[in-house]
């Protein structure tokens, strides 16, 4: 038998001596973690997500109140976080269209879109945007020439396109339509967007608790410092990254979307006193916008282009408590008929598409080529179905087939 003696728990234990190296090696080796870490993140970053910009004469500049402009007959190459090198070309009236201003082909059904990135075609190129798609589509469907003559800029706010007002009325519209998504409703008519700080961890940090400490005490503020650094996380480069990956999953995009006040806002059944000052500011421009359309002798359509969370939310059919993604949808129509406009509503379509989200860019929240055809094809459906009697698909054939010959 073996003498060696098993040691057990009643043994007193002795404590382990450090030598003055691993009080060195195990910091560094926390160090080299974090480093590789950071190392990896920063060069998927690189790779795949930087921002990019090409050289030469810029494509926008601000003029004042109207905000942003497209500098005419410019071009540009620009990489967003999410999309590969694109060229934004723009017409000699600074306008990313197919069309040239002021001239109107005769026969022609002119549709004059208004909006901002979403109607733009930001993050696709031009041929794949869902103004290009929907001038097709109505050619084909109605019968008749339709053209999409497209002023939507990035930025572009309401207030601004009332301001420009006078541009969409001299490119001679048989329509008018405001592509508007929930970004546009987040603006004060300057296009400040009160509920964003600056872009980067220790500016969105700094502004955050600076904000915070103007409305609550210090304690609140302290306990309040762990989400105030989350979400500076979220806004920085690694933050950027970690997300795109994560917001692949449905219920993981839609919880993290209502922790970001940007997103729930337009989202919440009971909205802020700010959220509601900037609705009764945008009734006010949209209700001078259908006057100056109805002055015009043009109709005023609008549609609600849905935001990632929305689309999300209205395929899963089920939401939290507090929210809906039908909200906006409503606020944004009871505002337009209620001046006389026509509204299409195009919301409903997503109950029928298995995980919608999946046609946006995942942090970005633009929609991508998927996104936007998808978009052409809903808003053809409305208009060729009565919503505007010119654009009816049915009563079209129907006269082609009168007068065509036996």
């Amino acid at each position: 038998m073996s003498n060696t003696r098993v040691p057990n728990d009643a043994d007193e234990k002795v404590p382990r001596r450090y030598s003055k190296w691993d009080w060195l090696i195990l910091p560094a080796l926390s160090l080299l973690t974090v480093g590789c870490i950071v190392e990896t993140f920063r060069l998927v970053d690189m790779r795949f997500f930087a921002l990019g910009h090409s050289k030469g004469l810029p494509c926008y500049n601000t003029e004042g109140a109207t905000g942003l402009h497209a500098v005419p007959n410019s071009v540009c190459w620009e990489k967003g976080s999410e999309t590969g090198w694109l060229e934004y070309r723009f017409n000699s009236c600074g306008h990313r269209t197919a069309g040239e201003c002021g001239i109107k082909v005769p026969g022609t059904y002119r549709i004059v879109m208004v909006g901002s990135s979403f109607g733009m075609g930001y993050g696709v190129p031009i041929q794949d945007d869902f103004a290009t798609l929907l001038q097709v589509k109505l050619t084909n469907e109605t019968g008749q020439k339709v053209e999409v003559y497209n002023e939507s800029l990035n930025a572009n706010y309401p207030h601004h396109i009332l301001l420009r007002f006078d541009d969409v009325i001299g490119a001679h519209p048989d329509m008018i339509l405001w592509a508007a998504n929930s970004e546009e409703f987040k603006k004060d008519p300057a296009g400040n967007e009160p509920l964003k700080g600056p872009h980067g961890f220790l500016g969105h940090v700094q502004w955050q608790i600076s904000n915070e400490a103007r409305m609550k005490s210090l304690p609140d503020v302290v306990l309040g410092v762990s989400g105030i650094i989350h979400d500076g996380l979220d806004d920085s480069r690694i933050g950027m990254v970690t997300r795109h990956f994560l917001y692949q999953s449905q219920s993981e995009y839609v919880r993290a979307s209502l922790l970001d006040a940007r997103v729930a806002e337009s989202l919440r059944k009971s909205p802020d006193p700010d959220w509601q000052a900037r609705l009764e500011q945008i009734d006010g421009d949209v209700a001078k916008m259908e006057d100056l359309a109805k002055a015009a002798g043009t109709p005023f359509v609008a549609v609600l282009l849905p935001n990632r969370a929305e689309a999300a939310m209205i395929s899963m059919g089920q939401w939290p408590e507090g929210y809906d993604p039908y909200k906006l949808d409503n606020d944004m129509r009871k505002i337009v008929t209620s001046h006389g406009g026509i509204y299409l509503d195009i919301l409903p379509d997503f109950r029928d598409i298995p995980n919608p989200e999946q046609y946006y860019l995942p942090v970005d929240s633009h929609p991508d080529a998927r996104g936007h055809a998808l978009i052409a094809d809903m808003i053809a459906k409305q208009f060729t179905s009565g919503a505007v009697p010119a654009l009816t698909a049915t009563l079209r054939k129907s006269a082609a087939a009168r007068t065509s010959p036996k």
